[in-house]
């Protein structure tokens, strides 16, 4: 698919390390966040994030928009 978009190998597996790192990140943030707000409304802001990054990686033309969806998928991963 990335080659598809005008990507490359290495573009493939940036993208793979790009979502495990924000997720990473966004797991710290997520759980004082949750200790907050409480579980419930994090996880509905999780599962509505990781549909909305879903439907942009469907629908990207380019690598780049694909690159920034899968970026947005692993913050909203985070829980």
């Amino acid at each position: 698919y990335v080659n598809e978009l005008g990507g490359s190998p290495a573009i493939l597996g940036t993208m793979f390390a790009t979502f495990a790192v924000f997720q990473v990140l966004a797991s710290a943030w997520m759980g004082w966040a949750s200790d907050k707000l409480g579980r419930r409304p994090i996880l509905l802001i999780s599962l509505s994030g990781s549909g909305i990054g879903m439907i942009i990686s469907a629908l990207a033309p380019d690598y780049k928009l694909l690159f920034f969806a899968r970026a947005f998928l692993g913050f909203f991963s985070g829980s």
